[in-house]
Order: C-alpha cells, then sequence, then structure tokens
C-alpha cells in the first residue's frame, strides 16, 4: 500500500484487519526501500509505505494499492496528527513552523504524485482516492478485497464492520487555526497540473 500520508490508510488497515481477523491479517509499515526485505514479503499481507526518500520499487512481486488525498486536506491533517499522537512539542505549534513545514510536504506531495498516480503501473496498481472512500466506504472497501487481495467479499460482514469503526472525515480545512486561504492557493498552484492529471478538486 503506497500512501501519501493522511490519505485513509490506518482506517483501511483497520476495516481490513477487522473484516479478515488478526490471526489472517498481517501488516508492517516499510517507509524505506531498505526496510523491505524477502522475509517481510513472505510473512505479511499489506505492506504500508509512504515512500519519503522516494526510492521504493513499483517492480516488486506485490499488488500495489495506491491511495492518495487532496495535498491541503492531507497536509493540515499530517501537522495536526504530529500533536495528536505526541510526536511534536509545543514549540513547534506557530504558523512559523507551520508554512515552510507545509512547502516541503507539498514538493513531497508533487513527487509522490508523479511517480505514484500519474505514471501508473501495470495490471497489479490498484488507485484509490480519499474522498471517493469517504464517500462510499463500502465500494471502495469491496474494491480493496476484490481487486487487491483477490477474495470474494462478504457484504454483510463488511457492512457490519464499516458500521462498528466508522467512517468520517475528521478536519475541516477552514477550522485549522493556520488557516490563510491565499497561502494554501499557492501551494495548491504549485501542483496544478498533478491535481488536474488525476481529477483532484480544490480544498479551497
Amino acid at each position: 500500500m503506497a500512501s501519501y500520508p493522511r490519505s485513509g490508510h490506518e482506517i483501511t488497515v483497520r476495516i481490513l484487519s477487522n473484516y479478515f481477523g488478526s490471526g489472517m491479517f498481517h501488516h508492517v509499515d516499510c517507509h524505506e526501500a531498505r526496510n523491505i526485505v524477502p522475509s517481510l514479503l513472505r510473512n505479511m499481507n499489506c505492506h504500508k509505505t509512504h515512500d519519503f526518500f522516494l526510492n521504493v520499487s513499483k517492480e516488486l512481486p506485490l499488488v500495489y494499492s495506491v491511495r492518495y488525498r487532496t495535498p491541503i486536506e492531507s497536509i493540515v491533517s499530517w501537522y495536526l496528527m504530529n500533536f495528536s499522537k505526541g510526536l511534536w512539542g509545543t514549540d513547534k505549534d506557530s504558523i512559523d513552523v507551520f508554512k515552510p513545514w507545509a512547502q516541503e510536504r507539498i514538493d513531497y506531495w508533487k513527487r509522490f504524485a508523479n511517480k505514484w498516480i500519474i505514471d501508473r503501473g501495470g495490471n497489479d496498481f490498484h488507485y484509490f482516492s480519499y474522498h471517493e472512500f469517504i464517500k462510499d466506504p463500502m465500494k471502495e472497501m469491496t474494491r480493496t478485497i476484490v481487486d487487491v487481495y483477490g477474495e470474494a467479499c462478504n457484504e454483510a460482514r463488511l457492512a457490519t464492520v464499516i458500521e462498528r469503526l466508522g467512517v468520517s472525515k475528521k478536519n475541516d480545512i477552514r477550522t485549522f487555526r493556520y488557516f490563510d486561504e491565499s497561502f494554501f492557493k499557492s501551494l495548491e498552484l504549485q501542483v496544478d497540473r498533478e491535481m488536474d492529471r488525476i481529477g483532484l478538486p480544490s480544498a479551497l
């Protein structure tokens, strides 16, 4: 699973784990090429990568699930997660930290989008938009189970799991404490070609 951060991979993994059962579903994070080793390929059936260094191969003997989201929403959610999970201290909670950090993240989004989404792979690559997932989680998770895992979907079981876990969009960027429409527009302009190619709407 190649996913730009905050594109729905965490809830996707939770749904799959609950659907298949913990004894059948084995997940590991592999964010760098050097972390992806043959033993992991044999023993795990979900390998998640954010490909931070853009060096993860697209030619591994795997079925690829590529997940993405409108960049501004991803970046805001990622920034907030750094605090909610205790990864950052309050000293980094300022607009002076956020703006250069967001610029770095939009540069990474551009490179990730070109590598993983625009330069499409073959039949073993399947693409999932966060926005479509939020709109119809049943449809998108059925597609994951059938296309990525090659299993017939037990719709009743899947519906029960989705209802129990809940699927919803957690953040509204306009309520973000450092919301700045002109700044966010300037970020989107840097990736307007990629967003147009992918068919992603503006977050603004």
